[in-house]
């Protein structure tokens, strides 16, 4: 059984490890990069903290090999979606990148991971769960929110019941019947609405069109059965 004495060594000891490393800060918010900052320190001893404004001010920063981690945010002056991973990712390997953005993560976040970076955070996230994304990334390795494993999960059964893929049986209580071809129709005119949703919201984030990009996602705050209506009728007819 751990003793407090030794729970405390343990943690002075992994405290320690990160003592004088450098965190790069990417935000335009003074708001947001003094909060980040004020959290990082509180958790680490002796961290230093370099904040940016602007994609160009952080450029010459990313080739600096004492910065462990990059906390990026998306919708910044000068930014460039997902190549901003490619770049940083092009001259440093070894540096952990977390994004931490308002924009809806079910969106945005696989597409970011899969240009590099190392995790996905949103900025309504509480103070545990922020502190758990830097950890983990610190740690090497990589961090997404509950929500945006359940939807990887659903991309992959999705997967699994394409033809070649193996095909997921439900279990059916005797004597009763299990679910007919409508039901599966229903499944893919939803996977359909919200591949042509996603891929809408993402080019408005693309093109920095960030206004309508919010009314896209805030379709997505109500109801199920409301959210799904307003998504069908924006894919239709876009914001008329």
């Amino acid at each position: 059984m751990m003793t407090p004495r030794i729970i405390s060594i343990l943690t002075s000891n992994i405290r320690h490890i990160y003592n004088n490393m450098k965190i790069l800060i990417i935000d335009d918010h003074f708001l947001v990069r003094n909060s980040l900052k004020f959290m990082l320190e509180n958790t680490y001893n002796d961290v230093i903290c370099i904040e940016a404004d602007n994609y160009y001010n952080a450029q010459p920063h990313f080739a600096d090999p004492a910065i462990r981690l990059i906390i990026l945010d998306i919708d910044i002056p000068g930014g460039i979606g997902t190549g901003m991973v490619t770049e940083i990712r092009a001259q440093r390997h070894d540096v952990g990148i977390l994004i931490c953005s308002a924009a809806d993560e079910e969106l945005l976040a696989l597409d970011y991971i899969m240009a590099g970076a190392d995790g996905y955070v949103a900025k309504s996230a509480d103070e545990g769960e922020a502190v758990k994304a830097v950890s983990m990334v610190l740690k090497g390795k990589r961090y997404v929110s509950p929500a945006i494993q359940e939807r990887l999960l659903e991309v992959l059964a999705g997967k699994s019941n394409q033809p070649g893929g193996t095909k997921n049986q439900a279990s059916v209580e005797p004597g009763k019947a299990g679910p007919g071809p409508a039901a599966g129709r229903k499944v893919d005119q939803g996977n359909r609405r919200y591949t042509q949703f996603t891929g809408q919201y993402r080019q408005l984030v693309q093109n920095k069109d960030f206004y309508k990009a919010r009314r896209y996602q805030s379709v997505r705050t109500g109801k199920k059965g409301k959210r799904a209506k307003a998504i069908s009728l924006i894919c239709r007819d876009p914001f008329n």
